[in-house]
C-alpha cells in the first residue's frame, strides 16, 4: 500500500509556478519581451471585475502583472481601489513607466507613476544664408515661400505698376503727341534733303493743314467718349 503524504510533509512541498498566460498567433512585441521573463505571481481579480485578453494592450497588462515587481507605494489610480488587479505592478522599461493597471485599456497616460514626457520646442524652421543683392527668386530656396495671399500682393501690384490704364482722351492726346512728333522728323528730313538736291520735300501748306485738323479731331474724340 502507498503511503499517503503527511500534513507536513504537503506543506513543505514547494508551491506551483504561475503559468503565462497562452500567446496570440501574432503577440506584439511586448507579449514576446514579456513572456521571456520569469513569472512572479498570479494575478488577482478585484471583485467584481473580469479581463479581456483579446484586446493586445490588456493581454500585455496581464504578462506584467505576471512578471513584473510590486511598487511600493502604488500609483494614485490603484490606491484609490481601482484597476483590474488588487496590486499595482511596474515592468522596468515597459508601458512607458506605468503600471499594469493603468496600461489595461490603454489607459497608461493616467498613471502617476508614469515619467513626464519633456517639453521639446519645435524647431524653427532655418532660411539659407545668401548675399544681398540679385533677384528674390535667386536668393530665396524652393519650398521656403509661402502661398499665402500675403505674397501674392506685391507681384500683383508689380502687375498693375507696369501696366498703367489710361482713358481714350489720355490716349488720343499720346497719339496726337506722337503725329507732330512725326511731322516734326518729316519735316527736318526735307530740309536736309533740299540743301543736298536743291529740291523742295517740305511738307505744303494744305497737307499740314490736314495733319493739323486729323490732330484736333482725334482729340476731340477722345473727350467725347469721356
Amino acid at each position: 500500500m502507498s503511503s499517503l503524504p503527511t500534513p507536513a510533509a504537503a506543506a513543505a512541498a514547494p508551491a506551483p509556478a504561475p503559468a503565462l498566460p497562452a500567446l496570440p498567433s501574432h503577440p506584439t512585441r511586448a507579449m514576446t519581451a514579456l513572456s521571456l521573463l520569469a513569472a512572479q505571481r498570479t494575478p488577482v481579480l478585484r471583485p467584481g471585475r473580469t479581463t479581456n485578453p483579446a484586446r493586445p494592450a490588456n493581454l500585455e497588462a496581464e504578462l506584467g502583472q505576471v512578471t513584473g515587481q510590486v511598487s511600493v507605494p502604488g500609483c494614485t489610480h490603484c490606491a484609490g481601489g481601482s484597476g483590474v488587479w488588487t496590486v499595482c505592478v511596474v515592468v522596468a522599461g515597459f508601458f512607458g513607466g506605468s503600471c499594469c493597471n493603468c496600461h489595461y485599456g490603454s489607459e497608461g497616460a493616467r498613471c502617476s507613476l508614469r515619467a513626464p514626457a519633456a517639453a521639446c520646442p519645435r524647431p524653427r524652421p532655418r532660411l539659407p544664408r545668401v548675399a544681398p543683392g540679385g533677384r528674390i527668386v535667386d536668393r530665396v530656396a524652393p519650398g521656403n515661400l509661402s502661398s499665402s495671399r500675403a505674397f501674392r500682393r506685391p507681384a500683383a501690384a508689380a502687375v498693375r505698376r507696369r501696366r498703367p490704364r489710361h482713358t481714350p482722351s489720355q490716349r488720343a492726346r499720346r497719339f496726337a503727341r506722337l503725329y507732330r512728333e512725326l511731322a516734326a522728323l518729316y519735316e527736318e528730313e526735307a530740309e536736309v534733303l533740299e540743301e543736298g538736291e536743291e529740291t523742295d520735300y517740305s511738307v505744303p501748306e494744305s497737307e499740314e493743314e490736314a495733319v493739323e485738323e486729323v490732330v484736333e479731331e482725334t482729340e476731340e474724340e477722345g473727350s467725347t467718349v469721356l
